[in-house]
């Protein structure tokens, strides 16, 4: 389709440079090439996903599932004629009755992509397939996220040279040495381009007399008022805590603190957040378009890609508090620039206007952000072994040879000519092979039944290393702490436990008077870290951080006294990551741990405690009964009922008079339940 046709649908003309690189997606799709898109946002990047869509079988690819509702209920209302199916997260229950093969747009995320390409369903999927457009493309150098969607992006150049990738970006400095290993010309806009110039505010600091964090927020949030008093179009304003979204939403609404999202939407504003259901976070979007609603108080996700016309974007909170290690931590680049971003929208304002609120220290270092632009690295390095391992698992690469030639093609070794990606990848064979992850026949190499396990249950390489070097240091595992330092002490789940030795010797203290009958307490924990600067992964010793995370996760039975308690969302993710890691280990080391481990039911003794918080044994059997809570469950200790059994043989009577609360007849039931179990397990 032509643009002048494009413009029918679309219901306005694209702009002359639109134009321009939408010339350069027709010449690159002749010579080859791949397309990187680099321009400030709100110049209508996302032109070129309409163009790809409407020339060929196309892939969109987004970071974040908001991003792609968007797509999926804008586009058919533009381009009813073209067939779009989305495919992320949100749509797994219905994936058996997709039909990949005959789309003109698959809308999907960066996650689900790799996964696609990597299951039976690629050959459907890539089928027929010209284009796809990975928005955000900068994130390749995020940390948690940049390496899988360099994967992707290595993957398609590798296997599907013939497909066209557009590459969009607000917020890539070194868009040159990108370009060039994307193997792809580029259209380039400097942010003075903008044809929304931004405003920026930085004046009027928060005072350093204030001390306590709801004086620095209700001086804050006084000013927040004085300026949506002084300008009167729609504002985002991005804060860093779901609870403070919702308590400044009503009470800028002048709303209790019972009142409803629907309430407050009444008054002309908003919130919008992760828990808010999809259908509510769509309402709020479109009631906003519509200019219903004049104020969206919001999370910096809403800030990723997400089309919304905002004059003046309000950044609340320029650093967010890291509650393990207890200081405030400026908000980095890439989020902050996405954040400012939002403001001034093409069509709808003559100005963007972004306000800084904080104190001078954090608008010092917001401001030297928006003057000095930082480049995007890759995250590679940190996950190679485990791309080795999936190569060889899959079968994808076999050889020295074949493995090198994989990667030798990441952005990773683009960026670190002085590496040599020989070496580099024989290094990561031998560790492989050290560990029994892989096995040598010939000059190829193969997964062992473990090294496919370590694979199919994502865990990392180096978190299954630092595990069995533990395991291997050990005689016998006897205390919970000896389990810890084999299934938790790796970087994988420590990477974000800082410790600072002036302030937290009361975390360490707390955990070695609870475990002061292993032998090991006293032992160093070296851990696999990964070191940007030498390219490498290290060796560290993280026992502190350990003990530290340790005394927070089960703080009410070890420090009950504790005046600042990280927030209970907090705990609960690590405590879910931590459950996770000992049920995937659990089954990686299962021919290890039993040479270590004279009862192997203990490591679901462990799973419960993490899942519950609490290291006292009497009590996690008991946990493990649906519907029993924390006072039903400290009632029955206090009378030494601490087992499923012991339970189950006290007459019904008796408990009542403890002041067991349950009916009798739900009672019955459980000890029925119990019973079926327990002749089960005899039986067996």
């Amino acid at each position: 389709m032509e643009i002048d046709q494009l413009n029918l649908h679309m219901g306005y003309d694209a702009y002359d440079y639109q134009r321009d690189y939408c010339g350069l997606i027709d010449q690159a799709k002749v010579s080859g090439d791949n397309v990187l898109i680099t321009m400030p946002t709100g110049m209508g990047k996302t032109l070129a996903l309409y163009y790809a869509a409407n020339n060929g079988k196309t892939l969109y690819v987004t970071p974040i599932r908001a991003l792609s509702n968007e797509k999926q209920d804008e586009m058919p209302k533009m381009f009813p004629h073209l067939s779009i199916l989305r495919d992320t997260g949100a749509d797994r229950g219905n994936r058996k009755d997709f039909d990949y093969v005959n789309q003109d747009l698959i809308i999907t995320t960066n996650e689900r992509l790799l996964s696609m390409l990597n299951t039976n369903i690629q050959e459907d999927v890539m089928e027929n397939v010209e284009y796809i457009v990975i928005d955000e493309i900068h994130l390749i150098g995020d940390i948690n996220r940049g390496s899988a969607l360099e994967w992707v992006i290595m993957s398609l150049k590798r296997y599907y040279p013939s497909v066209t990738i557009v590459g969009l970006s607000a917020t890539l400095p070194n868009y040159k040495e990108f370009a060039e290993w994307l193997q792809a010309v580029y259209y380039y806009r400097p942010a003075e381009d903008r044809p929304i110039p931004l405003e920026f505010y930085f004046d009027d600091p928060v005072p350093y007399d204030l001390r306590r964090m709801t004086e620095k927020r209700r001086f804050k949030f006084n000013q927040l008022m004085r300026w949506q008093h002084k300008f009167k179009e729609q504002f985002l304003v991005f804060l860093s805590s779901k609870r403070d979204i919702e308590t400044y939403a009503k009470r800028m609404a002048g709303l209790s603190e019972h009142a409803t999202l629907e309430d407050i939407m009444q008054k002309g504003i908003a919130f919008h957040h992760a828990d808010i259901n999809e259908d509510m976070k769509d309402t709020v979007l479109d009631e906003f378009k519509a200019g219903n609603i004049r104020i969206i108080f919001c999370s910096p996700t809403l800030a990723m890609g997400v089309n919304l016309p905002a004059t003046n974007c309000v950044i609340f909170d320029l650093s967010f508090w890291n509650d393990i290690g207890y200081y405030h931590e400026l908000l980095p680049y890439d989020k902050l620039t996405q954040m400012f971003g939002r403001a001034g929208r093409l069509g709808y304002s003559d100005v963007g206007r972004v306000i800084m609120l904080g104190q001078e220290d954090e608008l010092s270092g917001a401001k030297y952000f928006v003057e000095n632009e930082q480049n995007t690295n890759s995250q590679f390095g940190r996950v190679m072994v485990d791309k080795v391992l999936n190569m060889i698992v899959n079968e994808h690469a076999n050889t020295i040879e074949e493995i090198g030639e994989v990667i030798k093609t990441s952005f990773w070794i683009y960026q670190n000519k002085d590496l040599n990606y020989t070496e580099v990848v024989e290094d990561a064979i031998l560790l492989l092979v050290k560990y029994k992850l892989i096995t040598k026949y010939g000059s190829n190499y193969f997964a062992t039944s473990k090294g496919k396990m370590v694979t199919r249950l994502y865990v990392s390489v180096h978190t299954v290393i630092d595990a069995l070097h533990q395991l291997r240091n050990v005689k016998e595992l006897k205390s919970f702490y000896d389990f810890f330092r084999i299934f938790l002490g790796n970087d994988e789940f420590l990477a974000s436990v800082p410790f600072d030795e002036r302030t937290d010797g009361k975390f360490i203290d707390a955990t070695q008077r609870k475990f002061r009958d292993s032998k090991y307490m006293y032992d160093s924990l070296l851990v696999n870290v990964y070191d940007k600067d030498e390219n490498a992964h290290i060796i560290m010793d993280k026992s502190e951080q350990l003990q530290k995370i340790i005394a927070l996760m089960f703080n009410t039975e070890l420090m009950s006294n504790l005046k600042i308690k990280p927030s209970k969302s907090t705990l609960m993710k690590f405590r879910r990551s931590a459950e996770g890691l000992v049920a995937r280990l659990g089954q990686i080391l299962s021919d290890d741990l039993k040479y270590k481990i004279k009862d192997t039911r203990f490591i679901g003794t462990l799973a419960m405690a993490l899942k519950y918080g609490s290291l006292d044994e009497r009590k996690l059997e008991l946990y493990s009964i649906k519907g029993f809570g924390e006072k039903t469950i400290e009632l029955l200790v206090s009378k030494n009922i601490d087992t499923k059994e012991k339970l189950f043989n006290t007459p019904f009577k008796t408990l009542k008079f403890y002041g067991f609360r349950p009916s009798e007849a739900r009672f019955k039931r459980m000890k029925d339940e119990w019973k079926g179990i327990r002749q089960t397990s005899l039986d067996w």
